[in-house]
């Protein structure tokens, strides 16, 4: 009966386990370029984080789902190495009769891309890829103050490169609670048949 109850559970796991909920965290490769200093990086999000003002046509946005890395070579912002996660995402129509992707604020260490003609961003959702021909303006802006740098500079530097790196799920926290539980439950029921 043991033997039993054990495989039976194990089934079940293994049925619910596909099935729960996963992240699917999407990465893009960066370059870009002032004409004195390069930065390259990575910045994305997770796909899954919801709409924090659903029902609003002009407003999308992703609080905490982003990130944006990077490391400058040449120029003034020389040497500056930055990591920033939980970055707000937002897909902005209609802002000054054109629609924006950035993060953050406009006014702090963001990448931006604008759209003139409003039609990348048609709803209020995370792109899927970014081709820079589509684009009026592509930038990562880094404030001297986000990098910890003096002299004071805020560079804006022009994306000449942006690659869609392949989008990889990530188990969220309460997927990896259940393997663990899983886990402990059949090396539990191993050890009472010993």
């Amino acid at each position: 009966m043991k033997r039993f109850a054990t495989w039976a559970g194990l089934a079940a796991w293994l049925t619910v386990m596909p099935s729960v909920a996963s992240a699917t965290i999407v990465t893009f490769d960066y370059i870009a370029t002032d004409g004195t200093g390069t930065v390259t990086g990575t910045f994305g999000f997770d796909d899954s984080v919801a709409d924090s003002v659903p029902g609003d046509p002009t407003t999308a946005v992703f609080s905490g789902a982003g990130f944006l890395t990077g490391s400058v070579s040449g120029g003034v912002q020389d040497g500056a190495v930055f990591y920033f996660t939980g970055l707000d995402w937002a897909v902005l129509d209609n802002v000054v009769a054109d629609s924006a992707f950035t993060t953050g604020a406009l006014s702090a260490t963001n990448v931006y891309f604008q759209d003139n003609s409003q039609t990348v961003f048609g709803s209020d959702s995370l792109p899927a890829d970014f081709n820079l021909a589509d684009f009026d303006l592509a930038f990562v802006r880094l404030w001297h103050e986000d990098l910890g740098l003096i002299p004071v500079s805020q560079i804006t530097y022009d994306l000449t490169s942006v690659r869609l790196r392949t989008a990889m799920a990530v188990p969220e926290p309460a997927a990896l609670a259940l393997f663990a539980a899983g886990l402990l439950g059949l090396g539990m029921a191993g050890r009472r048949r010993s």
